[in-house]
C-alpha cells in the first residue's frame, strides 16, 4: 500500500456532456502527524498514512493540473478513507477484492466500487449525483 501508484482515469460528465481523461501519480506515505486525534482507551489502535494525488486532467485540447489529498487509518482488517478536513468518506475490508462505496456529502451522493484486481493494481467505478453534478468516473491505479 504504502509507496507510489500511477492513475489514469476516465470522467464523463453527464450534465455539460464532456469527457475528461486523467494521468497521474498518487503517492501513499506514513502521516507526517502521527495521529489525527487521541486514541480512545477502548478503540482500536491504527497506523496513519497520508495520500496525495497529483496529475494532468485533460478535456479536449486543454489540460489542467490536478491535485487532492486524503488521509487514511490503517487498522489490523481494514483502512478508512478520510477527506482532507477528516471527515470520514468510505471504509474498506483490507480482505476485500470487491468494495461497495456508498457516501452521502450534503445533497452529493457517490455510489460505486473498488475492486483488486491484484497486489499490484486495483480499479475505482463512482457515480456521482447531486445538484450541481453528475458524472462516472472510472480510475486505474498501478504500482510503481
Amino acid at each position: 500500500m504504502i509507496g507510489k501508484w500511477h492513475s489514469k482515469r476516465v470522467i464523463i460528465d453527464k450534465m455539460s456532456g464532456n469527457n475528461f481523461s486523467y494521468h497521474g501519480e498518487m503517492c501513499i506515505s506514513f502521516a507526517s502527524i502521527p495521529n489525527f486525534e487521541k486514541v480512545q482507551p477502548r478503540s482500536k489502535p491504527y497506523i496513519s498514512l497520508d495520500l496525495r494525488e497529483e496529475g494532468f486532467l485533460i478535456s479536449k485540447d486543454k489540460e489542467y493540473r490536478f491535485s487532492q489529498k486524503y488521509y487514511l487509518r490503517l487498522f489490523t482488517k481494514r483502512f478508512d478513507v478520510l477527506f482532507k478536513n477528516k471527515l470520514p468518506f468510505f471504509s474498506m475490508n483490507r480482505f476485500v477484492k470487491l468494495q461497495k462505496i456508498d457516501h452521502q456529502c450534503n445533497l452529493d451522493h457517490y455510489l460505486g466500487q473498488i475492486i483488486t484486481i491484484n497486489k499490484f493494481s486495483f480499479l475505482i467505478k463512482l457515480n456521482v449525483s447531486g445538484p450541481r453534478k453528475k458524472y462516472y468516473l472510472k480510475a486505474v491505479y498501478k504500482r510503481q
